[in-house]
């Protein structure tokens, strides 16, 4: 005797399934929005932060391969330019100068005729991610191409202080710090009231 075959049936998702679905998917992806903009905030943070080390490092080389002094200019955001940006560049003028601005025009980035830019980095602060220096520092410093150590601090530095770069989510108490030393070697630590994990400046 032949057993009866079962027929199965496919069953889909009736529309009021298909509806309690789509109204769970969107409120986990309300729940763990600002979970995953966090998260990128903090990568691009520790980004920008790795990126400026090891550009320090390039810069120092870079004086050595030359045989000519380095500068580096940063700028943080300002009210007329939403961009924090670092350059790069030589100047045959002087060993230290602030002759090129990585906020112009890109085409006019060096004023002087002497100063040849080697390298500018911008990050638009409107992605979450500014550059700043310390209150009262001047906003740049030249590396010997002898032995990459900082060749002429600033008036306002005192020879035997660091050049601090601070790298910062805006708006909150999330802060790396690039210390550059008189020897100009670049380290990272993390600064007082940051609650980044690193080591401490």
């Amino acid at each position: 005797m032949m057993r009866a075959r079962r027929i199965r049936v496919a069953r889909g998702l009736t529309l009021v399934e298909l509806m309690i679905v789509v109204a769970v998917v969107a409120i986990i992806a309300m729940l763990a929005g600002p979970g995953f903009r966090d998260f990128i905030l903090l990568q691009r943070l520790e980004g920008v932060h790795a990126q400026l080390l090891t550009d320090l490092q390039f810069a120092r080389s870079e004086a050595a391969s030359r045989g000519q002094a380095v500068n580096l200019r940063v700028s943080p955001p300002t009210g007329a330019n939403p961009t924090s940006c670092y350059i790069f560049f030589t100047d045959t003028a002087a060993p230290l100068s602030n002759a090129c601005h990585c906020h112009a025009p890109e085409a006019a980035r060096c004023s002087n005729a002497t100063s040849r830019e080697i390298r500018t980095v911008s990050h638009d602060s409107s992605r979450g991610v500014s550059l700043s220096f310390r209150a009262g520092q001047a906003d740049h410093v030249s590396f010997d191409p002898v032995n990459g150590s900082i060749l002429t601090f600033p008036s306002n530095i005192p020879r035997g202080n660091e050049f601090e770069i601070d790298t910062a989510i805006d708006g909150t108490s999330r802060r790396l710090r690039v210390v550059l030393s008189p020897a100009g070697r670049p380290t990272s630590c993390v600064p007082a009231g940051s609650n980044m994990s690193g080591t401490a400046c």
